[in-house]
């Protein structure tokens, strides 16, 4: 890809921002170096911290100064361990980067692709979402094997009403994605 506009969408990637590295970092760097205009979208929480980024009561905030790769820090609730605070806090990225990718592309322009990373699916979603009202590709990342994950730690019976909707879900992601990466081999589920 040269010359395209990309947003990469990471609910965790904050730390990433912190640190000037990590995995959507570099390849938001090499991306960037490629020639394209690249932008990862955050939020504006750090995973099991109090810590977060002031977006000043917005939506929404852009990194402002002279870094090479640009991240949005979308507002989000805080939410720690694997508990309801950290449902919300996914919850809260999920319906909060939709309203800021619309948003943002009305100052930024639409962008050519999504990229969107899974730690949870309700990031894939969110960039399938989006990439719909654009009329663009969205390419799903994933990272985190849901819902298994949750079946094999005995959080949910894969057989329940929960279970076989997670399983929905996931099937749902899987079609309408333009593309798929697993970063795990064999990641692909029936």
């Amino acid at each position: 890809m040269k010359d395209k506009k990309i947003w990469l969408m990471n609910h965790y990637a904050t730390q990433m921002y912190h640190d000037k590295a990590g995995r959507h970092y570099w390849f938001a760097e090499k991306l960037i170096e490629r020639q394209n205009d690249v932008t990862v979208f955050c939020a504006n929480t750090f995973l099991n911290s109090e810590e977060v980024i002031d977006t000043g009561g917005k939506l929404y905030i852009k990194n402002e100064s002279s870094e090479k790769v640009p991240f949005v820090f979308v507002k989000t609730r805080v939410g720690h361990g694997n508990g309801m605070a950290r449902v919300r806090n996914m919850y809260s990225f999920y319906k909060n980067v939709v309203k800021a990718g619309k948003c943002y592309a009305k100052e930024a322009g639409k962008p050519d692709v999504i990229v969107a990373s899974s730690v949870h699916p309700l990031t894939l979603v969110a960039g399938i979402r989006l990439s719909k009202k654009f009329k663009i590709p969205c390419i799903c990342e994933v990272r985190d094997l849901w819902p298994e994950a949750i079946f094999a730690f005995g959080k949910v019976p894969e057989k329940s009403v929960i279970g076989r909707a997670l399983k929905l879900g996931e099937h749902w992601i899987y079609k309408k994605s333009d593309a798929l990466i697993f970063t795990k081999e064999g990641g692909l589920s029936s």
